[in-house]
């Protein structure tokens, strides 16, 4: 059978960049060094013209979450997950809390079938099941989106479970010492996400763990580069439709 002529597609997920360097595999395992990365170097530019209220919020915002977060070590981030996981759990197994939450003008339907409270039962299930490590990285800041969803709906069941002894909440609410109002309180969990403090640590801590000590960006330093077929892999990809 030829082959040869026929078109060809490649949907390259995370699972393509383990073939180049086995830092890859488990993103998890890396956190801390991406997270010395961030207390070490981590500083905030605005490129667009933005109100200067708004600016200071941020970096009021993040400044706080990075104080507090400054001494973290492996554990604090396992009690970190571990936490979100209750969080989430308290969501989706407290029926009065769960409709609540749905039907609020901020809960979103997502793609391909997909909603905010899936994703949060995504993250309840497989980190009850098989642990944090094995919840999807993208997923977490959802919990952020709710929490001001929740916060916003002022449910006392809620306010009860926001004063326990929870990380993740602690850390959501220590990143949010700016709460001056830009937008104006018809947009408070849109602001408020925008603002987070942690919200905006946690993307720096995956996009510098997940570019592994500058290997992302460069191919030369990739420990299995040597293993690897590189004009093999070059006429492949070049056969790909984009």
């Amino acid at each position: 059978m030829e082959t040869a002529t026929n078109n060809s597609a490649l949907i390259v997920g995370n699972g393509f960049s383990i073939n180049f360097d086995s830092d890859f595999i488990n993103i998890y395992d890396r956190l801390i060094d991406g997270h010395k990365f961030i207390i070490r170097n981590a500083n905030l530019a605005f490129n667009l013209d933005i109100k200067s209220t708004f600016k200071k919020r941020i970096q009021d915002n993040f400044k706080a979450v990075l104080q507090y977060a400054r001494f973290f070590d492996e554990k604090s981030f396992e009690n970190l997950f571990n936490d979100a996981i209750k969080f989430a759990e308290f969501i989706i197994t407290n029926e009065t809390v769960l409709k609540a939450f749905t039907s609020h003008k901020d809960f979103s339907e997502l793609t391909f079938g997909h909603s905010h409270s899936t994703v949060i039962t995504s993250i309840y299930r497989i980190g009850r099941e098989r642990g944090y490590k094995f919840v999807n990285i993208e997923n977490w800041t959802t919990l952020v989106w709710a929490y001001y969803i929740l916060e916003d709906l002022k449910l006392e069941s809620v306010q009860t479970f926001m004063k326990e002894d929870n990380s993740f909440i602690k850390i959501i609410k220590m990143s949010q010492v700016n709460k001056t109002v830009i937008l104006g309180r018809e947009q408070f969990v849109l602001e408020s996400f925008i603002c987070s403090g942690f919200n905006l640590y946690y993307k720096f801590l995956m996009a510098s763990t997940i570019f592994n000590k500058g290997k992302a960006l460069t191919p030369e330093s990739l420990s299995n580069i040597k293993n690897i077929n590189l004009e093999s892999l070059k006429n492949i990809l070049a056969n790909l439709i984009y």
